[in-house]
């Protein structure tokens, strides 16, 4: 069975990094500069991304990233 991404579930931001391989908030938020991930929902004061949308980045960075020989 295959798991798919509730499309209304969100992410704190700390699991967003973690899923990103352990990346800084820093990084983080440069991503959100440059484009590569989009702007957070705000609640409450903390950042949310959609899962799906992170899900998402993450397949098309695995897509793009040289393969070894």
């Amino acid at each position: 069975m295959s798991k798919t991404p509730d499309p209304g579930r969100v992410l704190p931001a700390r699991v967003v990094r973690n899923r990103f391989g352990g990346i800084s908030a820093m990084t983080l938020w440069r991503w959100q500069q440059a484009g590569i991930i989009t702007p957070p929902l705000q609640i409450n004061g903390r950042n949310y991304w959609p899962e799906a949308d992170v899900d998402r980045i993450i397949a098309e960075r695995a897509a793009s990233a040289p393969k070894a020989a």
